[in-house]
């Protein structure tokens, strides 16, 4: 998909550069037209390109975590956390689209998100995310090292 996603954006650069050179070369109302939809085009195919490099420095340093972790998780020691803080953001519907939380750890403070791996991924509420105060556990193999975060459902009784 991504690789799609890329020949997509390829293609869309490739026609705004022919489309502005047919603007620049033929009979316009003035400049003032050509500079508007010189500026609108580019700042939609750079909106495009910025996203599309964000979503790949994400994976990439998902994938160098994941595959780190594969190497230390085995290692990793839990410690007990109390969270700080946290955001939480919903998605159009009012589903939980992701959140982030900071907990204080007998090693610092850490911060921590979550986001479903796919829009598929069953949705959950904005109270079935943990509050602030409560406990985690944090499995920790080393300052430096990724650290997975276990919370609980707070709707949920134990």
């Amino acid at each position: 998909m991504l690789v799609i996603i890329g020949i997509a954006l390829l293609a869309l650069s490739a026609g705004l550069t022919t489309a502005l050179v047919a603007l620049w070369t033929a009979d316009s109302p003035g400049s003032w037209f050509n500079v508007i939809f010189t500026v609108m085009g580019a700042v939609f195919v750079a909106g495009g390109w910025a996203g599309y490099m964000s979503y790949l420095g994400d994976a990439a340093a998902r994938e160098d975590a994941e595959t780190r972790w594969a190497m230390v998780g085995p290692t990793a020691q839990p410690l007990s956390g109390i969270i700080a803080d946290r955001e939480v953001s919903l998605g159009e519907t009012g589903e939980v689209s992701r959140f982030r939380l900071v907990i204080t750890t007998e090693v610092g403070v850490l911060g921590a998100m979550w986001r479903p791996e796919t829009r598929d991924s069953r949705a959950f509420l904005q109270t079935q995310v943990p509050g602030v105060g409560g406990v985690v556990r944090v499995w920790h193999a080393g300052t430096g090292e990724p650290f997975v975060v276990e919370v609980a459902d707070p709707t949920v009784v134990a």
